[in-house]
C-alpha cells in the first residue's frame, strides 16, 4: 500500500488522540462546550485517517490488478 497515505493516516490517528485528551481535559475544567468542540474534532480526524486507507487500499488494489498479479 502506499506509505504515504498510511503515513497521512496515522497522522490523522494521533492528532484524534490529542483532540480526546483536549476533551477530557475541558470536561474536567467544566467547560461542556468546548469538549464537545473537541470531540468533534475526533470524529473528523478517524473519518480523515479512514479516507486516507481506502485510498491507499484502492491504490494497492489497482497496481496489484494492473500488474497481472
Amino acid at each position: 500500500m502506499p506509505q504515504r497515505h498510511l503515513k497521512t493516516a496515522q497522522t490523522h490517528d494521533d492528532a484524534a488522540l490529542r483532540h480526546h485528551q483536549a476533551a477530557l481535559y475541558w470536561e474536567d475544567h467544566g467547560e461542556r462546550e468546548y469538549a464537545a468542540l473537541e470531540r468533534r474534532k475526533v470524529e473528523i480526524e478517524h473519518a480523515a485517517a479512514e479516507i486516507e486507507r481506502r485510498e491507499a487500499d484502492f491504490i494497492h488494489r489497482k497496481r496489484t490488478a494492473g500488474s497481472g498479479a
